[in-house]
């Protein structure tokens, strides 16, 4: 567990708050177009609102119904514990408890504070170090149990499977009721890998943004505006304040745009290498993460998996290993398919470079061709490109010049506009 101490060392002192108001940002319009400068306030009310952004030292104000996104400093994941929700929204921290009629969970993000979760709204929690890389995926709970609530405990190998009900969280564990006992017991943190629910509630009025935090949080907010204080917000659970350097990414996803990593493609191809003997993906595609989830040769980097490229974090995006072909139904009343395309980021840690070769097709038609993507380069703009609904745009990444193990390619911010 981490100690207030560990904590309030994270946050930084005061001074150091207002010193991260400078915080430059990449601001991409719905257009496409892409610039850098500091977010500096929200102007006006209603339809009418700005953003006020000083760029090389001249301040502009942007409509806000242009913003496609905000892209800040990656995220830095050093909590335990990942507590995951229905409908999307994570939080990373450490638990607190829980109230006594069971109804909440009490968990202290490194920053937004104590968040109180109601327990309604999980689907699942787990421990990211005890479960190891892709572990988490093993943390679910099937209708085919029997089971409404589950725990996970470690075992010899693997993990053992208990199930029965929740009847309260605290600081210690989890008083739980497990199947033929009479009366809960308690489960201590220490002995879990994870907890898993089958019924969970989704958010009744999900916010417009998705924010990402620096300590690796992604909810769906409201924006309510910008100060020197910083980026004023409200989440389900109550209104939040947040200075630049906690803010990773704010992304515009309620509207009429579609974002691809919402969509399901209606055809997948994927092989890991132009061997016959074992084409089978080193990594299959991944919705709004790394094709790899965060995984650096055989250790789960820090960064969770999250999309960062040059630096920056993008909120929205496909992250795919070289070679692999999604093929999308373009929706009805868009016109337009927009993205960036590049390598990356986790590649810089390993021993190799990547290069790999992007591809965008309208049917046979080749809309967009970006040959020879190396790791630590900027993103490559494609478009925005006019699409036709109801046709097929695929987006191909393919072998580019020597070992395909560093192809770890994002299709950032891909999305259809209307």
């Amino acid at each position: 567990m981490l100690s207030m101490t560990r904590i309030a060392l994270v946050l930084g002192a005061a001074s150091a708050a207002l010193a991260a108001q400078s915080q430059p940002f990449l601001l991409t319009r719905m257009s496409g177009a892409q610039s850098s400068g500091v977010p500096k306030a929200v102007i006006g009310a209603g339809d009418a609102r700005k953003l006020r952004i000083a760029i090389e030292g001249v301040q502009i104000d942007v409509p806000w119904g242009e913003i496609l996104s905000l892209q800040g400093p990656a995220p830095r994941v050093v909590a335990p514990l990942t507590v995951q929700m229905v409908g999307g929204d994570e939080l990373k921290g450490e638990i607190h408890g829980g109230d006594r009629g069971g109804d909440q969970l009490a968990l202290t993000s490194l920053c937004l504070g104590v968040q109180r979760v109601p327990t309604d709204r999980l689907a699942r929690m787990f421990f990211a170090d005890r479960v190891g890389p892709g572990g988490a995926d093993r943390i679910v709970l099937e209708a085919s149990s029997g089971f409404r609530e589950a725990l996970f405990r470690k075992a010899l190998r693997g993990f053992d499977t208990v199930g029965g009900e929740i009847e309260r969280f605290t600081a210690e564990g989890v008083m739980f009721a497990a199947q033929g006992r009479s009366s809960p017991s308690l489960y201590r943190w220490s002995t879990l890998l994870g907890v898993a629910l089958l019924e969970g509630a989704a958010p009744k009025a999900p916010g417009a943004w998705l924010l990402h935090t620096t300590a690796g949080d992604r909810l769906r907010v409201e924006f309510d505006g910008l100060s020197e204080r910083g980026f004023a917000l409200r989440t389900e659970f109550g209104p939040i304040t947040l200075t630049a350097d906690r803010v990773a990414a704010l992304t515009r996803v309620g509207g009429d745009h579609r974002f691809l990593s919402d969509l399901d493609p209606v055809r997948v191809e994927e092989s890991g290498s132009e061997s016959k003997v074992d084409p089978s993906p080193l990594f299959r595609w991944r919705r709004d993460r790394t094709a790899s989830g965060g995984v650096v040769g055989a250790v789960h980097s820090r960064a969770d998996g999250y999309l960062v490229v040059h630096g920056a974090t993008y909120g929205k995006g496909i992250g795919v290993h070289s070679r692999c072909v999604l093929t999308f139904r373009v929706p009805p009343g868009v016109r337009k398919f927009f993205a960036l395309v590049a390598i990356d980021d986790e590649v810089l840690a390993l021993d190799v470079t990547g290069d790999a070769d992007a591809v965008v097709k309208s049917g046979d038609k080749v809309l967009v061709q970006h040959t020879g993507l190396r790791r630590g380069a900027a993103p490559r703009p494609i478009g925005p490109v006019a699409v036709e609904p109801g046709a097929l745009l695929t987006l191909e990444v393919g072998f580019g010049k020597g070992m395909f193990l560093g192809d770890r390619v994002d299709w950032l911010s891909a999305v259809f506009l209307k």
